[in-house]
């Protein structure tokens, strides 16, 4: 009863969530269809029922997972085993138990994510896109795919892309306005101030 209401309960819905989160809004609904599609084919894929499984990953999945939680966190019973009523420093051991569980993805992540930043240097941008290698390892089974095709990145993906694309365009913007202030100043006062040096020679 112990372990199952902290090891196997709570983890599994947290890491539920993170899951329907990065397949929906970080690596794209259609990007997985595509990868569904490529291993059990077209018509074993429910292709007409994509718009509906669309719907269930980015929406109702995520949301019956979040209202369990938030059920169970408020409607939460004393553990018992029989009889017995395990005391409260339990509950303390359980949330360390399950803290630990996902400690493990949590610690990963930030591990990759400062790797590939300090020491490959690579870009934000970088870390949240797929690189162009990526996909199945034999080339029949790529050319089933079609990423490109569909055009379309996780909406998480998709809104930070559009601010990093914005941030940069303001950036050469700025820049640009920048070099045409300099080069305003020196046609308007370099430039005469030395004719006139040299008329005067």
């Amino acid at each position: 009863t112990f372990l199952d209401q902290f090891t196997g309960s709570y983890p599994a819905f947290i890491i539920g969530l993170f899951e329907c989160i990065c397949i929906a809004y970080i690596y794209g609904t259609c990007h997985f269809h595509e990868d569904l599609k490529a291993m059990l084919g077209s018509r074993n894929c429910g292709v007409r029922l994509y718009p509906i499984f669309q719907i269930c990953w980015l929406f109702i999945t995520p949301g019956i997972i979040i209202a369990l939680i938030i059920f169970t966190s408020i409607h939460y019973p004393p553990l018992k085993l029989g009889r017995y009523t395990f005391p409260s420093w339990s509950y303390k051991l359980g949330w360390g138990l399950t803290s630990l569980i996902l400690s493990g993805i949590v610690l990963y992540a930030i591990y990759a994510i400062i790797f590939d930043l300090l020491i490959k240097r690579k870009s934000f941008r970088a870390l949240i896109n797929p690189e162009k290698k990526w996909g199945p390892l034999l080339e029949q089974n790529r050319k089933k795919l079609r990423y490109y095709s569909c055009g379309q990145q996780g909406a998480l993906v998709s809104v930070i892309n559009l601010i990093i694309n914005r941030s940069l365009s303001n950036q050469t913007l700025a820049r640009s306005k920048g070099m045409a202030k300099k080069t305003y100043f020196f046609i308007a006062h370099v430039l005469p101030t030395g004719s006139n040096v040299l008329n005067s020679e």
